[in-house]
């Protein structure tokens, strides 16, 4: 009997043994288990905040740029769309063939192959800067000469607000370039387009700059 019982005995101590033994085991894969979803949630956290980091530190770089080149350029920072004006101010230029369609035409189209927006007379005064992209073509032509002189110009103007009086706006331009030149009167018509596209292609260039693609 004596003999049974001690072989029970330690039947008992064996099983309970090994239940302790399994559920130590099973406990320490539970806290592996967590302790790898807490790392992985380190993980996630430092990569989020390495990608914040990055976003600040291109912004700022952005603004430096922007800061650091004229005030003219910086003025075309955050315009989302521009109303195209042309107009003469003699009639040598209509008579030579040139009309204010045609220098429009080119450049709302050199405008939108650039992707920046081109808006409507109406959409323009809706707008909450009037920006407006104005072509200017002023000729000088004498009966006895046989050239066209002639001056095109492109001012961006849009609202602004005065420093000694900042509740109130008013239409400034901010941005200018202009040609002065001649030539043939029968090839006035081609060359006028072409320094028109040639001086919006310049405000195209300045308008990248102030507004980087993010």
């Amino acid at each position: 009997m004596k003999a049974e019982t001690m072989k029970f005995k330690l039947f008992v101590a064996a099983l309970l043994l090994a239940a302790i033994t399994t559920i130590g085991s099973s406990q320490e894969k539970k806290t592996s288990v967590v302790g790898r979803g807490r790392m992985r949630t380190r993980e996630e956290q430092m990569r989020l905040f390495e990608a914040r980091k990055l976003k600040q530190a291109k912004e700022k770089a952005e603004e430096e740029q922007i800061a650091s080149v004229s005030s003219g350029l910086r003025s075309l920072f955050g315009v989302n769309g521009i109303w195209v004006h042309a107009t003469y101010l003699q009639n040598t230029a209509r008579s030579a063939g040139l009309t204010e369609d045609q220098i429009k035409s080119d450049v709302e189209k050199e405008l939108r192959l650039a992707g920046i927006k081109v808006n409507s007379p109406e959409e323009c005064i809706a707008s909450e800067d009037e920006a407006c992209l104005y072509m200017r073509v002023e000729t000088s032509h004498e009966k006895d000469i046989p050239f066209v002189f002639y001056y095109v110009s492109v001012v961006f103007n849009q609202e602004v607000l005065l420093l000694r009086r900042p509740r109130g706006k008013v239409t400034g331009a901010t941005w200018q370039t202009g040609v002065l030149g001649k030539c043939a009167r029968d090839e006035f018509a081609k060359v006028a387009r072409d320094e028109a596209i040639s001086c919006v292609g310049m405000f195209i260039d300045n308008y990248r700059v102030a507004n980087p693609k993010k």
